[in-house]
């Protein structure tokens, strides 16, 4: 019996010091601002999910979602899907085309169409190492430095669809 009071002290340290760690470690990471289109429907709210993700993912960041236009004062901008981005996006990038690219004022992630958006997303992860298989997404083994400048990735796909063929035009196909 007088050993359990022994080590409510010890305990109770410990604990106090893993909370205060990891509220330290939260706190290292960069503050972002994600701006989407407040009438954004379901699938740019995914991607605006799952950039939130990447980013406490990859640069322990503090993430906040602004609908419209960021805050007065906000740094580190990144501006997610078409209408936020209008002014950016080439006028040739088509519906499957996406786009993250720098800015003066942050950074743009936007596609011709909600499912390119979220394409884009993953893209930027890509672009910081992030590496996607059919068993799982894996992060670098490293963390990235986190910056806004530098970007100016525009991919358009070379094929008009995108989709398995089960079957294709070879002979089995007849």
């Amino acid at each position: 019996m007088k050993v359990i009071p022994m080590l409510r002290l010890p305990l109770s340290a410990l604990l106090l010091l893993l909370t205060a760690t990891s509220f330290l470690h939260a706190a290292d990471g960069p503050a972002i601002t994600v701006v989407k289109d407040p009438s954004a429907g379901p699938l740019e709210s995914y991607a605006a999910n799952e950039l939130s993700g990447l980013l406490k993912t990859l640069f322990d960041a503090k993430v906040t979602e602004a609908k419209g236009n960021p805050p007065t004062g906000a740094t580190n901008v990144i501006r997610l899907g078409a209408a936020p981005s209008k002014d950016f996006l080439p006028a040739d990038l088509g519906k499957q085309g996406h786009i993250v690219k720098s800015t003066p004022s942050g950074l743009v992630i936007a596609g011709g169409s909600p499912v390119a958006t979220l394409w884009a997303v993953y893209e930027f992860g890509y672009a910081n190492g992030m590496r996607y298989l059919t068993s799982g997404d894996f992060p670098p083994k490293e963390k990235p430095a986190f910056t806004l400048d530098g970007y100016d990735i525009v991919r358009k796909p070379l094929q008009t669809i995108r989709a398995w063929h089960i079957r294709t035009h070879g002979p089995a196909s007849q």
